[in-house]
């Protein structure tokens, strides 16, 4: 019985965020647990502010955008939820929350004043150390087995 759990754990496949060129070479894999959120941070090309998009792994290797916050209005940046969504304010901040837009990958203009920045558990990456400001890199979600993700760190 154990055997087969054990089995089955190392078949069971895990969401890996990864950041890759246009070409398809993959600058960053970082596996993630079901739902485990990540987020871009910029400086909005308009306002001039800090926003920040969440972002979840979602069924069929797709992104769910689930949040969008930032702390001022201006134009470019949302001004009520869409439908299903919560437009919060809290300590000066505005919040849409609960957004249920989907993705199979997001294409990320690398800024050269947005310091574009992904935010995963408590680090910071910014995506200027994957090309340099105006090119594109793209976040995907792929699924991988619990025993090549083991496999690949052994060998790293």
């Amino acid at each position: 019985m154990a055997l087969c759990g054990l089995i089955f754990l190392a078949f069971a496949p895990v969401p890996v965020l990864s950041v890759a060129s246009p070409s398809g070479t993959s600058f960053l894999r970082i596996p993630l647990g079901t739902g485990e959120p990540f987020a871009i941070r910029y400086i909005h090309s308009v306002a001039k502010r800090p926003v920040v998009e969440v972002f979840t792994p979602a069924p069929g290797e797709r992104i769910q955008l689930r949040e969008t916050a930032f702390d001022s209005f201006g134009a470019g940046l949302p001004f009520e939820a869409e439908e299903g969504a919560r437009f919060l304010v809290e300590q000066g901040r505005f919040r849409i929350v609960g957004m249920r837009r989907f993705f199979r990958s997001v294409p990320v203009r690398v800024g050269r004043v947005a310091e574009h920045t992904l935010l995963v558990r408590d680090g910071e990456i910014p995506l200027r150390d994957f090309e340099q400001p105006g090119q594109t890199v793209t976040l995907k979600i792929s699924e991988c087995p619990v025993f090549l993700l083991v496999l690949r760190e052994g060998v790293q």
